[in-house]
């Protein structure tokens, strides 16, 4: 079974973010960003358990998932019981921070 894939807003505007950066900056690939976000998604709603958990928080369960080409963290959360996968951040792998990660949420 295929689970849902929720962006929560702080993550829905991160993307927003990121996708506007991406294209007025990289010019050769604008689009990248945005592909492999797809891409991850997809992969995530098949497989929500692929990304190693991060342990840096005090949070349970909290996984990420890189996009190696755009080199951004995807910081997600699985409800295996709603079946539903809660993207919580889009963070750059060069910060030097890691992301404030608000609750889930439908």
């Amino acid at each position: 079974m295929r689970a849902r894939v929720v962006i929560v807003a702080e993550a829905e505007q991160q993307l927003r973010d990121v996708d506007r950066w991406w294209v007025t900056n990289r010019q050769a690939a604008p689009h990248l960003f945005l592909n492999e976000l797809d891409r991850a998604v997809d992969l995530l709603s098949e497989m929500p358990e692929i990304g190693p958990r991060f342990e840096r928080t005090h949070r349970i369960g909290i996984r990420r998932l890189v996009l190696r080409r755009s080199k951004y963290w995807v910081y997600y959360l699985y409800d295996a019981k709603r079946a539903i996968v809660y993207i919580l951040a889009i963070w750059s792998t060069f910060r030097g921070s890691d992301p404030e990660l608000p609750e889930a949420r439908v």
